[in-house]
């Protein structure tokens, strides 16, 4: 993160009290990431002497290496390494209104994809624990959302964590800046997740990057969250984090995303699982991750896709937690496949995924943070800033002002000009 530029343009957005509180979250989050950057740095420099001397000496498992974009397990498919029936677990821990998932591998590694709101925490970490868990191999924070990372503070204070994935995506909010200073601390190595590339864990088990901070297709904290492909021999899933339906159009181009397991984008959202990309997939199985809300999650149209293509849908409201298991070759769900029907009315949505607002415009210098979470392209953490924008600055004097706040860029901007007014 270039801390200057950044700091130059939130020094335009906020009056002197509000930058200075910004300015102190900016620095603390410039200083953490330079600190990890650092770290990768200097290990790379002594492997280079090391290997240039003939040491030919293999860093050790705490060293922050990084996953390339071929790795040797990587080279042969995932059947030609199967040996045996071993298993690999696939738990959705309920978490309520948030994602939370934990891998087992067949070898016995551990992969935690996110860990729900700091309310989850706890529940997180004693679901670990009773799962046989003491250390973490892995764990992946998709994007900065709270309903994400929140969790995952309890985590890291309960568990070793042997190395930390990460969107790249920086944010000042006090969750993400104390993640990070948590990994700081406890000098974990750090990440940054790159599309295309592969996470070595498991010999057995094959995990690409699907999609990443570096990829996004805007600014927005969603479009750049971290998605996993596993697969484990005849047996794939596929976790999307918050991912939007331009995010899905990039990995159908660049990507094979069909998978046996789907966890659909954002809770189920409009935003998220257009039919085209629910068709490249062909799910047997859909697990939606959500809680009670009032976001409309997860969305009848949604539901109906996956059922249409095929789909058996599962959700934690319903069940509570969630667990897959299979040999690679057949699989089995500790559940049975949820009879709901979403929420909101499935006529008002099309077929690609997007909802005909066209004539329903929100008011955004009076809209509050639910009335903005409506508008198609804006999410909690986008509506926060929003919201923020206003109570600094005062009401927007036209729309194209939008783009001073924090997170709107001009795809954005185009994206949500359609449902917005200021009358």
């Amino acid at each position: 993160m270039n801390v200057n530029v950044y700091t130059a343009v939130r020094m335009q957005q906020y009056n002197e009290e509000s930058v200075l509180t910004t300015l102190g979250k900016i620095y603390d989050l410039g200083v953490l990431i330079m600190k990890r950057l650092l770290t990768l740095s200097m290990t790379v420099f002594l492997m280079t002497i090391m290997s240039a001397c003939g040491t030919g000496t293999t860093p050790s498992s705490n060293q922050p290496q990084q996953e390339g974009r071929t790795t040797e397990q990587a080279t042969a498919s995932p059947s030609e390494t199967l040996q045996g029936n071993a298993e690999m677990k696939v738990h959705f821990i309920n978490v309520g209104q948030g994602d939370s998932i934990l891998i087992q591998t067949p070898e016995g590694k551990t992969l935690l994809v996110d860990g729900g709101k700091k309310a989850a925490g706890e529940k997180v970490v004693a679901y670990l624990k009773k799962s046989g868990v003491t250390t973490i191999d892995r764990l992946v924070a998709t994007h900065p959302d709270a309903d994400h990372i929140g969790g995952l503070l309890d985590v890291l204070n309960e568990f070793k964590v042997k190395k930390v994935i990460d969107s790249g995506k920086d944010h000042t909010s006090e969750t993400y800046i104390d993640y990070l200073k948590l990994v700081d601390q406890k000098d974990i190595p750090f990440h940054i997740a790159k599309t295309g590339e592969t996470v070595a864990l498991d010999p057995s088990v094959n995990i690409k990057v699907l999609n990443s901070g570096d990829t996004a297709p805007t600014d927005e904290n969603n479009d750049a969250s971290v998605v996993l492909k596993i697969t484990y021999n005849q047996f794939s899933v596929l976790l999307t984090g918050d991912a939007p339906i331009d995010v899905e159009k990039q990995m159908m181009q660049n990507d094979d995303v069909s998978a046996t397991v789907l966890k659909p984008g954002h809770h189920g959202s409009e935003t998220s699982s257009s039919m085209a990309f629910l068709q490249a997939v062909k799910p047997k199985v859909a697990v939606l991750s959500y809680g009670e809300n009032n976001y409309g999650h997860p969305n009848a149209a949604v539901v109906e896709r996956l059922r249409k293509v095929g789909a058996k849908v599962y959700s934690t409201e319903a069940s509570g937690d969630i667990v897959i298991s299979t040999d690679g070759k057949s699989y089995s769900v500790n559940a049975k496949p949820w009879n709901g029907k979403g929420v909101e009315d499935a006529s008002t949505i099309s077929t690609d995924g997007s909802t005909d607002k066209s004539d329903i415009k929100i008011n955004i210098n009076k809209a509050g943070s639910e009335e903005l979470q409506s508008i198609n392209g804006i999410g909690p953490a986008l509506a926060e800033h929003i919201l923020d924008y206003r109570k600094t600055h005062g009401a927007f004097k036209n729309v194209d002002a939008l783009d001073q706040v924090e997170g709107i860029g001009p795809a954005t901007l185009e994206k949500i000009k359609p449902y917005i007014t200021l009358k």
